[in-house]
Protein backbone atom coordinates (compact mmCIF):
# COMPACT_ATOMS: atom_id res chain seq x y z
CA UNK A 1 0.00 0.00 0.00
CA UNK A 2 1.27 3.55 -0.93
CA UNK A 3 2.79 5.78 1.70
CA UNK A 4 -0.32 8.05 3.63
CA UNK A 5 0.35 11.48 3.91
CA UNK A 6 -1.42 14.31 5.53
CA UNK A 7 -0.14 17.20 3.05
CA UNK A 8 0.61 15.54 0.04
CA UNK A 9 1.54 18.09 -2.97
CA UNK A 10 -0.76 17.29 -6.19
CA UNK A 11 0.50 13.90 -7.79
CA UNK A 12 3.40 13.20 -4.92
CA UNK A 13 5.07 9.44 -5.02
CA UNK A 14 6.97 8.08 -2.04
CA UNK A 15 10.62 6.96 -2.34
CA UNK A 16 9.41 3.87 -4.26
CA UNK A 17 7.42 5.99 -6.69
CA UNK A 18 3.54 4.81 -5.68
CA UNK A 19 1.30 7.71 -5.54
CA UNK A 20 0.46 8.91 -1.96
CA UNK A 21 -2.54 8.18 -0.32
CA UNK A 22 -4.48 10.48 1.94
CA UNK A 23 -7.05 8.49 4.35
CA UNK A 24 -8.75 11.03 5.85
CA UNK A 25 -12.22 9.63 8.06
CA UNK A 26 -10.28 9.67 11.49
CA UNK A 27 -8.71 13.49 10.96
CA UNK A 28 -9.57 16.68 11.64
CA UNK A 29 -9.73 18.61 8.40
CA UNK A 30 -9.23 22.35 7.95
CA UNK A 31 -9.88 24.01 4.23
CA UNK A 32 -9.39 27.12 3.47
CA UNK A 33 -12.06 28.66 1.38
CA UNK A 34 -9.87 31.23 0.38
CA UNK A 35 -7.11 29.66 -1.06
CA UNK A 36 -8.48 25.98 -1.70
CA UNK A 37 -6.13 24.22 0.46
CA UNK A 38 -7.15 21.56 2.95
CA UNK A 39 -5.12 20.49 5.79
CA UNK A 40 -5.54 17.14 7.58
CA UNK A 41 -4.06 16.42 11.26
CA UNK A 42 -4.21 13.29 13.18
CA UNK A 43 -5.07 14.99 16.98
CA UNK A 44 -3.42 14.17 20.26
CA UNK A 45 -4.89 15.57 23.18
CA UNK A 46 -7.75 16.37 21.65
CA UNK A 47 -9.88 18.92 23.51
CA UNK A 48 -13.04 20.28 21.76
CA UNK A 49 -15.18 22.87 23.54
CA UNK A 50 -18.80 24.86 21.81
CA UNK A 51 -20.24 27.31 22.98
CA UNK A 52 -23.23 29.40 22.30
CA UNK A 53 -23.71 32.34 23.09
CA UNK A 54 -27.21 33.80 23.14
CA UNK A 55 -28.19 37.32 23.06
CA UNK A 56 -31.26 39.50 24.21
CA UNK A 57 -32.33 43.10 24.49
CA UNK A 58 -33.55 43.48 27.86
CA UNK A 59 -35.60 46.79 28.27
CA UNK A 60 -36.73 46.59 32.22
CA UNK A 61 -39.65 49.37 33.04
CA UNK A 62 -41.48 50.26 36.08
CA UNK A 63 -44.11 47.82 37.76
CA UNK A 64 -43.13 44.83 35.55
CA UNK A 65 -41.03 42.51 37.88
CA UNK A 66 -39.64 40.47 34.37
CA UNK A 67 -37.83 42.64 31.38
CA UNK A 68 -39.34 43.00 27.87
CA UNK A 69 -37.04 40.89 26.04
CA UNK A 70 -36.25 40.73 22.17
CA UNK A 71 -34.23 38.02 21.04
CA UNK A 72 -31.11 39.72 18.93
CA UNK A 73 -29.11 36.70 17.41
CA UNK A 74 -27.22 33.51 18.78
CA UNK A 75 -23.36 33.48 17.97
CA UNK A 76 -21.56 30.44 18.00
CA UNK A 77 -17.99 29.29 18.49
CA UNK A 78 -15.70 26.14 18.47
CA UNK A 79 -12.80 26.39 20.42
CA UNK A 80 -10.16 23.06 19.55
CA UNK A 81 -6.84 22.03 21.26
CA UNK A 82 -4.51 19.65 20.14
CA UNK A 83 -1.28 18.26 19.72
CA UNK A 84 0.03 17.71 16.15
CA UNK A 85 3.15 15.08 15.93
CA UNK A 86 5.81 14.00 13.95
CA UNK A 87 5.47 10.92 12.22
CA UNK A 88 6.95 8.41 14.76
CA UNK A 89 9.36 6.09 13.00
CA UNK A 90 7.74 2.69 14.02
CA UNK A 91 5.00 2.65 11.95
CA UNK A 92 2.56 3.19 14.96
CA UNK A 93 1.20 6.55 13.41
CA UNK A 94 1.03 6.11 10.02
CA UNK A 95 -1.34 9.44 9.58
CA UNK A 96 1.33 11.66 11.51
CA UNK A 97 3.61 14.18 9.33
CA UNK A 98 7.35 13.54 9.29
CA UNK A 99 9.17 16.90 10.97
CA UNK A 100 9.61 18.57 7.98
CA UNK A 101 6.13 18.22 6.69
CA UNK A 102 5.01 19.47 9.86
CA UNK A 103 6.80 22.79 9.76
CA UNK A 104 5.48 23.08 6.19
CA UNK A 105 1.50 22.63 7.26
CA UNK A 106 1.90 24.81 10.02
CA UNK A 107 3.43 27.01 7.60
CA UNK A 108 0.93 27.12 5.61
CA UNK A 109 -2.29 27.38 7.52
CA UNK A 110 -0.65 30.04 8.90
CA UNK A 111 -0.52 32.24 5.78
CA UNK A 112 -4.14 31.26 5.28
CA UNK A 113 -5.39 33.16 7.70
CA UNK A 114 -4.50 36.40 5.81
CA UNK A 115 -6.99 37.68 3.40
CA UNK A 116 -6.35 37.44 -0.71
CA UNK A 117 -5.88 41.04 -2.45
CA UNK A 118 -6.11 42.10 -5.86
CA UNK A 119 -2.64 44.05 -7.76
CA UNK A 120 -4.42 46.84 -6.30
CA UNK A 121 -4.07 46.02 -2.89
CA UNK A 122 -7.94 45.93 -2.35
CA UNK A 123 -8.88 42.78 -0.17
CA UNK A 124 -10.54 40.28 -2.28
CA UNK A 125 -11.60 37.74 -0.28
CA UNK A 126 -11.52 37.29 3.29
CA UNK A 127 -10.13 34.18 5.46
CA UNK A 128 -12.87 31.72 5.26
CA UNK A 129 -12.76 28.38 6.62
CA UNK A 130 -14.69 24.98 6.95
CA UNK A 131 -13.64 22.62 9.71
CA UNK A 132 -15.15 18.95 10.06
CA UNK A 133 -14.01 16.16 12.76
CA UNK A 134 -16.17 12.55 12.67
CA UNK A 135 -19.51 13.79 12.95
CA UNK A 136 -18.97 15.90 15.91
CA UNK A 137 -17.78 19.11 13.45
CA UNK A 138 -20.05 17.98 10.77
CA UNK A 139 -22.84 20.57 10.45
CA UNK A 140 -25.10 17.55 10.36
CA UNK A 141 -23.95 15.97 7.02
CA UNK A 142 -24.21 12.97 5.69
CA UNK A 143 -20.85 12.67 3.97
CA UNK A 144 -17.20 13.15 5.40
CA UNK A 145 -15.35 14.86 3.19
CA UNK A 146 -14.09 18.42 3.43
CA UNK A 147 -14.23 20.95 0.41
CA UNK A 148 -15.69 24.60 -0.88
CA UNK A 149 -19.10 23.39 0.29
CA UNK A 150 -18.62 20.65 2.85
CA UNK A 151 -17.93 21.00 6.01
CA UNK A 152 -18.73 24.01 8.87
CA UNK A 153 -18.21 27.03 7.51
CA UNK A 154 -16.74 29.86 9.62
CA UNK A 155 -13.39 32.18 10.46
CA UNK A 156 -10.64 31.52 13.05
CA UNK A 157 -10.52 34.61 15.83
CA UNK A 158 -7.69 32.97 16.97
CA UNK A 159 -4.72 30.98 16.34
CA UNK A 160 -1.82 29.23 18.23
CA UNK A 161 1.05 26.67 17.47
CA UNK A 162 3.65 26.59 19.86
CA UNK A 163 6.07 23.98 19.83
CA UNK A 164 7.54 22.41 22.42
CA UNK A 165 11.75 22.96 22.83
CA UNK A 166 12.90 19.60 24.85
CA UNK A 167 15.11 17.99 23.64
CA UNK A 168 13.56 14.69 22.18
CA UNK A 169 10.59 17.11 21.06
CA UNK A 170 12.58 18.82 18.85
CA UNK A 171 15.34 17.66 16.06
CA UNK A 172 18.38 18.78 14.69
CA UNK A 173 19.54 17.51 11.73
CA UNK A 174 23.54 17.16 11.42
CA UNK A 175 23.95 18.18 7.62
CA UNK A 176 21.69 21.48 8.38
CA UNK A 177 23.38 23.27 11.23
CA UNK A 178 20.70 26.04 11.07
CA UNK A 179 17.58 24.32 10.71
CA UNK A 180 15.63 22.93 13.88
CA UNK A 181 12.03 20.47 13.51
CA UNK A 182 9.28 20.28 16.21
CA UNK A 183 8.62 17.24 16.31
CA UNK A 184 5.35 18.21 18.53
CA UNK A 185 3.06 21.39 17.82
CA UNK A 186 0.58 22.63 20.36
CA UNK A 187 -2.44 24.17 18.76
CA UNK A 188 -4.67 25.70 20.10
CA UNK A 189 -7.82 27.82 18.09
CA UNK A 190 -11.31 29.72 18.48
CA UNK A 191 -13.68 29.56 15.41
CA UNK A 192 -16.24 31.46 15.30
CA UNK A 193 -19.37 29.48 13.13
CA UNK A 194 -21.32 30.95 10.60
CA UNK A 195 -25.58 29.83 10.21
CA UNK A 196 -25.41 29.46 6.46
CA UNK A 197 -28.07 26.70 6.38
CA UNK A 198 -29.79 28.09 9.16
CA UNK A 199 -33.04 29.26 7.42
CA UNK A 200 -33.19 26.27 5.11
CA UNK A 201 -33.13 24.37 7.97
CA UNK A 202 -35.76 26.25 9.89
CA UNK A 203 -37.95 26.10 6.63
CA UNK A 204 -38.25 22.09 6.48
CA UNK A 205 -38.39 21.85 10.74
CA UNK A 206 -35.07 22.46 12.68
CA UNK A 207 -35.96 19.30 14.91
CA UNK A 208 -36.18 16.96 11.78
CA UNK A 209 -33.04 17.97 10.57
CA UNK A 210 -29.40 17.52 11.40
CA UNK A 211 -27.74 20.71 12.40
CA UNK A 212 -24.85 20.56 15.04
CA UNK A 213 -23.62 17.24 14.54
CA UNK A 214 -24.30 13.85 12.27
CA UNK A 215 -25.95 10.56 14.07
CA UNK A 216 -27.64 7.60 12.98
CA UNK A 217 -30.35 7.80 15.89
CA UNK A 218 -33.91 9.22 14.37
CA UNK A 219 -36.33 10.09 17.20
CA UNK A 220 -39.50 12.83 17.38
CA UNK A 221 -39.22 14.53 20.37
CA UNK A 222 -43.08 14.45 21.18
CA UNK A 223 -45.23 16.49 18.68
CA UNK A 224 -42.55 19.24 18.10
CA UNK A 225 -44.10 22.49 16.84
CA UNK A 226 -42.12 25.75 15.53
CA UNK A 227 -43.93 28.70 16.79
CA UNK A 228 -44.68 30.21 13.42
CA UNK A 229 -46.38 26.68 12.58
CA UNK A 230 -44.52 25.90 9.72
CA UNK A 231 -43.56 22.46 8.82
CA UNK A 232 -44.82 21.05 12.35
CA UNK A 233 -47.50 18.37 13.50
CA UNK A 234 -50.28 20.77 14.93
CA UNK A 235 -51.73 23.00 12.00
CA UNK A 236 -51.94 26.95 12.61
CA UNK A 237 -54.95 27.54 15.01
CA UNK A 238 -55.12 24.56 16.92
CA UNK A 239 -54.39 24.72 20.48
CA UNK A 240 -51.07 23.80 20.25
CA UNK A 241 -50.39 26.68 18.34
CA UNK A 242 -52.29 28.92 20.00
CA UNK A 243 -51.11 28.27 23.84
CA UNK A 244 -47.53 29.23 22.09
CA UNK A 245 -48.15 32.41 21.06
CA UNK A 246 -50.23 33.15 23.98
CA UNK A 247 -46.55 32.24 25.61
CA UNK A 248 -44.91 34.53 23.16
CA UNK A 249 -47.10 37.55 24.10
CA UNK A 250 -46.33 37.07 28.00
CA UNK A 251 -42.42 37.77 27.25
CA UNK A 252 -42.83 40.43 24.28
CA UNK A 253 -45.35 42.59 25.69
CA UNK A 254 -46.04 44.86 28.35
Amino acid sequence: MADIEQYPEAGATDSKGNKLVVNTESLLKIYSVTYNVPFYFLPYDFKMTESLNINWNQQSVYGRMDPIATFKNMGRTIQLSFKARQKIQDGTADLSFTGDELLHSIDHLKKCLYPTYNENQIMVSPPLFRFQYKNLINAGEEQFAIGPTNGVLGFITVFNANFMTEPNKIYFPSDKKSFAYPKVFDINLTFTVLNENLVETQQFGMLKKKYFYNYEHIHTHGNATQANGTDSSAASGTPIQEEQEATQQKVLQF
